[in-house]
């Protein structure tokens, strides 16, 4: 007899967790229908990042889908006739999680153009007593008292502020000086926080290795870096910052002076509500939507973003921006869902304390309830990560065509917990999309019988240039690849061997070194889309080879990069699903004369896959396909290393 689903997954869960002490539990149904499965669904144990679920849905419905986080700039002074603001000017903050470049194509100054625009519309020049940063919205509390201390440098840490910058995370910056031996240098990005300071020696190696790390006391605002870095080549890591609202001073300041406005006086921190009186002119209020925000914080498993929105839900519900006011709202939320509030324990917003528990049972009575009787379901699907998304956390995951683009989740997302009893561990919540896959393995199998027939090639170098040429020749329509060209690497740089198509023609033997941020992030990624926006383009390197927008893959274990020349306009989805496929071919290092029916035979899987993607997400629409009906369930597992 054929074991049936029910039985097949209680297989699974019986073979127990990776480590002896942990505590696995796991809760499985159909939408709207009794449990499938159910091991130790009682049990009360950590919730991790999943707590995020409990977060972002209660703002959704409590502050609605059309609300947006507000950024206000105040006139506290006269302008003069000479453009001199005669006193300050005031920033009040709301809370947004979003002043930064992730919503603005990685641009960290974007946000702030139009502030300046604004500014200089009304003929401000200079402000004579600089800003004042109104953070009142929220409470003091930057850092949670149950988040562990040696962790308040790190990234998933974040401090919180109703005035907030680049996720109140600073770069780190060591470059080796030009010959080994000399000092490297070093600096902070996108902005140089005020009042925080970046000390050490780290030493320039010859080769190519490269071993540094920064650090940074809780509460202390002294960075230190230490160890070495190899010549010529840049090395980064982040670190927190202790006062957000001066780190967007600072980086708004730079951006003021660029519009040709003086920032005089020092920048002052407001942490309480300024008296009843007379309004202040507004000059300009930047408003960001709540959803992009809740996608960030769920597909990317952004512990900052979620601390943000508990305290705004708080702030504009209770009056008080604080972590009790923002979960007195989720308790009231989990209540409205016809569910008993007792089951479920918050402390945090993310899930970095150890005190968000519940249990799988209670989980997934919550999610029941969200995907069969809250009006906003439809909507905050869209804010979860699914598998094969290259936007979210399950990127990654489940890539085979019985789950890819199937499985909406929130799992556990990065940073340690820091834990070390038994309830504390990873959790992940989601569903199931269950339908007729399209028949993918067939498709690949067929990409796999092409290149096992093809012989390698002596001349490597001759080979992957053909290739470059046949995928500008196959895939110009689709793909609005236009030209192209192909870099070998030697030791510590790439080297230009040839260029092809209708790409701008450079002399062979251009260098770029390994360190290049879209080079270094095709090493680790496979295959990058970049632009003139991404602030780690080198603008001037790409203006001499003509390019504004490209698509960067390694292959080779690193030994070649094959850089092509996109049009603007192209989907970026589309493009990297097929440079995947195209990638694919590139490793097998295939032979020239061989090559026009393997990219044909690529071409059509694309063309399928595209169909698919297309059917299946479009913008990152999901549901029932009218042509295909769909069977949804629900899945909650909490399990616990």
């Amino acid at each position: 007899r054929e074991m049936t689903l029910a039985e097949r997954l209680s297989a699974v869960t019986r073979q127990g967790p990776v480590r002896d002490r942990s505590q696995v539990a796991v809760a499985i149904a159909p939408i709207g229908q009794p449990a499938l499965l159910s091991t130790n669904a009682d049990a009360d144990l950590i919730l991790a990042s999943t707590t995020k679920v409990f977060t972002t849905a209660a703002a959704l419905d409590r502050l609605g889908p059309g609300y947006k986080f507000r950024t206000s700039l105040l006139q506290d002074g006269e302008i003069l006739a000479d453009g001199t603001l005669a006193g300050r000017l005031v920033i009040r903050g709301g809370g947004d999680p979003a002043i930064s470049g992730r919503l603005y194509e990685n641009d960290p100054w974007a946000v702030f153009r139009p502030w300046s625009a604004a500014l200089a519309a009304r003929g401000i020049r200079s402000i004579r007593d600089g800003m004042l940063l109104d953070t009142s919205f929220f409470d003091d509390e930057k850092t949670h008292p149950d988040w562990p201390a040696e962790q308040e440098q790190h990234w998933w840490q974040a401090p919180v502020s109703a005035l907030s910058y680049n996720d109140n995370v600073v770069l780190v910056r060591v470059t080796g000086a030009i010959r080994p031996g000399g000092r490297a240098s070093l600096g902070f990005y996108p902005a140089q926080p005020f009042l925080m300071s970046l000390v050490g020696q780290v030493a320039t190696l010859g080769g190519h290795g490269t071993n540094v790390g920064v650090s940074r006391r809780a509460g202390s605002p002294r960075v230190v870096a230490s160890g070495a870095v190899a010549s010529r080549r840049t090395w980064s890591g982040d670190i927190t910052v202790v006062e957000p609202p001066l780190y967007l001073a600072s980086a708004f300041a730079r951006v003021l002076r660029e519009e040709g406005i003086d920032v005089v006086g020092l920048p002052e921190v407001r942490t309480q509500a300024p008296a009843p009186g007379k309004p202040l002119p507004v000059l300009y209020v930047h408003e960001t939507p709540i959803l992009p925000v809740m996608a960030v914080c769920n597909k990317r498993s952004q512990s900052f973003f979620a601390e943000q929105i508990l305290k705004t839900l708080g702030a504009e519900r209770r009056g008080s921006g604080s972590w009790k006011g923002g979960l007195a709202e989720v308790t009231e939320f989990i209540r409205s869902m016809g569910l008993d509030p007792s089951r479920y324990r918050f402390a945090d917003g993310s899930g970095r304390s150890r005190e968000n528990r519940t249990s799988a049972s209670a989980y997934l009575d919550f999610l029941q309830a969200l995907a069969t009787r809250w009006k906003y379901f439809p909507q905050f699907e869209q804010t979860l990560a699914v598998t094969g998304d290259m936007d979210g956390s399950l990127r990654h995951r489940m890539l085979g065509p019985d789950t890819r683009g199937k499985v909406f989740a929130k799992p556990h997302g990065a940073g340690p917990l820091g834990l070390r009893d038994p309830g504390a561990g990873a959790s992940h919540a989601g569903r199931i999309v269950s339908g007729s896959p399209m028949d993918y393995r067939s498709l690949l199998k067929n990409v796999e019988k092409t290149l096992s027939a093809i012989e390698g090639s002596d001349d490597v170098v001759s080979t992957v240039a053909s290739v470059g040429e046949a995928v500008v020749g196959n895939f110009r329509a689709e793909l609005g690849i236009i030209g192209g060209r192909l870099y070998l690497r030697d030791d510590n740089n790439y080297v230009l061997k040839r260029g092809f198509g209708r790409s701008r023609k450079v002399p062979e033997g251009l260098t770029v070194p390994i360190s290049y941020g879209p080079i270094h992030r095709a090493l680790d990624e496979g295959v990058v889309l970049a632009d003139l926006k991404d602030p780690s383009v080198d603008r001037e390197l790409e203006a001499r080879l003509g390019v504004s927008r490209f698509a960067a893959v390694s292959f080779g274990d690193g030994a070649f990069i094959l850089s092509f020349d996109v049009h603007p306009r192209v989907a970026a989805n589309d493009l990297l699903v097929s440079l995947g496929i195209i990638r694919t071919v590139l490793d097998s290092k295939v032979r020239s004369e061989k090559l026009v029916s393997l990219l044909e035979e690529a071409r059509r899987i694309q063309q399928s896959i595209l169909r698919g993607c297309s059917r299946r997400s479009g913008t990152t629409r999901s549901g029932p396909s009218p042509s295909r009906p769909r069977r949804w369930e629900g899945i909650s597992t909490i399990s616990s290393p």
